[in-house]
């Protein structure tokens, strides 16, 4: 699953910032570098000396003491680049963007965002939630299709925030209920889930403000139906909009 989550990513960014290449990858706590997702164009052969030097700066990246997140332009030849490092629970991501044309800067602050939802949504095991708070959903077939609320209570059990909205799909339906609960606007474009070693894996892709995809990544129990809530407040804390004030 968290292959598709950076296989999700990387179309996103080659389609939506017109790129020539893109490639993703990671280092695990104590591992070594690995190519997680890429997509370089024909032009550009296994030895090309533009692939070897995006790899290598890659690799000085993720190889650096300093887990700090970094993004810095390139120049490729004749070509404009991309690179940024994001640091997660479990490990390090960076990530090269390369094109033809210089990147704005609203465009590398974009960048940005995406490589972190992306760190957070393969390099965490738990739910993006504050201490002290709790996170309940609960679903239930209406017409022709379903209705989600989502509860946010606090260790004193007391409500915090509570939101209700609908989809065709149960889990499409708590994702957007969850998506409703961000301090910031934001539509799910996708949500997901499916079955694995008796527990839930659900991903979610969320379109912000800045018309950013970010993504979430959750593993829930089978029955519990708040999965697609965690993936949404995953992707949102990735990128600081959450959580939201609450009184």
């Amino acid at each position: 699953m968290r292959q598709f989550v950076t296989e999700t990513a990387l179309g996103a960014i080659a389609e939506g910032f017109d790129a020539d290449a893109v490639v993703i990858v990671r280092r695990e706590s104590h591992g070594q570098p690995m190519v997680v997702s890429s997509r370089i164009p024909p032009s550009w052969e296994e030895s090309s000396g533009l692939t070897f030097e995006l790899f290598g700066q890659l690799w000085q990246l993720l190889d650096s003491a300093d887990d700090r997140a970094v993004a810095e332009r390139i120049v490729l030849g004749s070509d404009h680049g991309w690179i940024g490092r994001q640091g997660s629970v479990n490990g390090v991501l960076a990530a090269g963007v390369v094109r033809s044309r210089p990147f704005s800067s609203a465009e590398e602050a974009t960048l940005g965002r995406v490589i972190r939802s992306v760190a957070v949504a393969v390099g965490t095991d738990g739910p993006a939630l504050a201490p002290g708070t709790r996170l309940s959903a609960t679903v239930e077939p209406e017409r022709d299709g379903w209705r989600a609320e989502v509860v946010v209570t606090g260790d004193d059990h007391r409500e915090r925030l509570r939101s209700v909205a609908r989809g065709s799909r149960s889990e499409l339906a708590v994702a957007r209920a969850a998506a409703e609960l961000c301090g910031a606007p934001c539509e799910v474009a996708f949500a997901g889930r499916t079955e694995l070693d008796r527990a839930v894996v659900t991903i979610v892709v969320l379109n912000d403000q800045l018309n950013s995809p970010l993504l979430g990544l959750s593993v829930s129990d089978i029955d519990d139906p708040a999965g697609p809530a965690e993936a949404v407040l995953a992707a949102m804390a990735a990128v600081g909009d959450w959580p939201p004030r609450v009184s």
